[in-house]
């Protein structure tokens, strides 16, 4: 058995705040106002083993921003965090991005942009941005977690 994590942001229980804010700021806030916090991964991760004690696979991880800089340190970030819970004994057996190609979301329609390739608007090619590459890079010299 595994147990899949979704991690994406961290969100504090002032949900006024959450709601009235929208948009980039910065590297702190992703494109639809989430705040960005890597180490929260790795506390998602250690509780959630802690507690069912089962391998865990990082099944989403991903923010919506149009700069490919945000999402290289915001993967790189992440990925620091996951091995650091290897460090400390979780057993962690997986990592994937969300998401490879911007997609639908159901709230925010073609305005999110996760995708590590993208569409140009009207073409038919997909062209894979600078974080795809980056990620394709640390794939292939980092085989293992």
């Amino acid at each position: 058995d595994l147990i899949g994590v979704n991690y994406y942001f961290v969100q504090n229980a002032d949900i006024f705040r959450f709601l009235t804010h929208r948009g980039e700021i910065g590297w702190k806030y992703t494109q639809l106002g989430w705040e960005i916090d890597a180490e929260g991964l790795y506390d998602v991760l250690a509780a959630t083993y802690r507690r069912y004690g089962k391998p865990l696979v990082i099944t989403e991880n991903g923010l919506a921003t149009v700069s490919e800089q945000k999402k290289i340190r915001y993967l790189r970030e992440h990925i620091n965090q996951m091995r650091r819970a290897l460090a400390d004994g979780i057993d962690v057996r997986g990592y994937f991005p969300w998401t490879l190609v911007d997609n639908y979301e159901w709230k925010e329609g073609w305005n999110a942009n996760f995708g590590l390739a993208y569409l140009q608007p009207g073409a038919r090619e997909l062209t894979l941005g600078s974080s795809g590459k980056w990620f394709a890079e640390f794939v292939r010299t980092h085989p293992q977690p």
